[in-house]
């Protein structure tokens, strides 16, 4: 059953003939076959995938040769890439968890569980490059990667909402059109013996996080949040323009924390903003609540991402306080919405 609904949800009806499984090669990706990536997703997405430099082959091979992108891909016996996944490390981090993601199957190779071949060859990329875990973003235009994440032993930590840009469209996928705004889900996938940590846990989402945590069966020992030191906040902003995202990286906390955030963005935003937040540093004791009276709720627990254990805070744009319901594959997903609906209310 559960190929029949990846069929449908990544194939979209009856498949374009194409190489069969046991004719596809999987292995790591060389910054000499890049040309192959961009085509895959080119016959995937068109011209509309939003990290733009999957469209840019020697963009691609420049972060191969310097560490930053681990991909794996599947090659038909000419050689075609018809299949693609990928590790990206946060550049100056020590990164003990890898981000994974820019999963595509050639609309040839559908409906062949071929990506379950390429997420074995990304674990074992993810053991071999010593992390201890990966975090995923599983999309909610249907729930079969979601499915596909927890029965891989994934546990969902977050739901980041409109995060897949409108004019996404995914090549040969029925009703897949683009047009409006999608969310993901946060999946944090363990592969090796993790470090034990100690982790302030802000008292606005105390519970919350224990209970992630007890999931993912973390060592880590919990203290409460307490004054951080004198030194100012050290805000670090990114912007992705094709998804209309500001992100904000905290590297220090200090006392000024709210001003400092509020300092870096426009009251009335235009763009998605998500905020990441050190837990392993203390915090103002009322910054989450004053954050949360500006607009951000919680989007997600990420362990050891980028370079520790981070509280990932989001805000929608104009200030907007409604959330619609996405395509949620579990139990657990659809609690972790219930409570950002709950979290967002003023």
């Amino acid at each position: 059953a559960l190929r029949l609904h990846a069929r449908q949800a990544l194939g979209g009806g009856p498949r374009v003939p194409g190489p069969r499984l046991s004719e596809i090669e999987v292995r790591a990706l060389r910054p000499d076959e890049t040309a192959g990536v961009v085509a895959c997703f080119e016959r995937c997405y068109g011209d509309t995938y939003p990290e733009r430099g999957f469209y840019d082959a020697d963009h691609l091979a420049a972060r191969i040769r310097e560490g930053s992108l681990l991909p794996v891909a599947g090659f038909d016996e000419e050689g075609d890439i018809v299949g693609h996944m990928a590790l990206s490390i946060a550049e100056g981090t020590r990164a003990e968890v890898a981000e994974a993601g820019h999963t595509v199957v050639d609309p040839r190779a559908r409906g062949q569980r071929l990506v379950v071949r390429l997420s074995a060859a990304l674990l074992e990329a993810c053991r071999n490059g010593g992390f201890s875990a990966f975090v995923h973003y599983p999309t909610t235009a249907h729930t079969i990667m979601q499915k596909l994440a927890v029965a891989g032993g994934g546990i969902e930590t977050g739901i980041l909402h409109g995060t897949i840009p409108e004019e996404t469209r995914y090549e040969g996928v029925e009703g897949d059109g683009g047009g409006s705004r999608r969310a993901v889900v946060v999946a944090y996938q363990p592969v090796a013996e993790p470090k034990e940590r100690r982790v302030h846990l802000p008292e606005r989402y105390a519970d919350r996080l224990r209970g992630l945590y007890a999931a993912t069966r973390l060592p880590r020992h919990f203290e409460a949040s307490t004054t951080p030191g004198p030194e100012p906040s050290r805000i670090e902003l990114a912007h992705h323009d094709a998804r209309r995202l500001r992100r904000l990286r905290v590297p220090r906390v200090g006392p000024d924390l709210v001003e400092a955030i509020e300092g870096s963005l426009r009251a009335d935003e235009e763009w998605l903003v998500h905020l990441d937040l050190p837990l392993e540093s203390p915090w103002p004791a009322d910054a989450t609540r004053a954050l949360a009276r500006r607009g951000f709720f919680f989007a997600a627990l990420l362990p050891g991402f980028p370079d520790g254990d981070t509280l990932r805070l989001q805000r929608l744009p104009h200030g907007e306080r409604a959330l619609a319901e996405p395509e949620l594959a579990s139990d657990e997903a659809r609690a972790l919405f219930r409570f950002q609906c709950e979290d967002l209310r003023p």
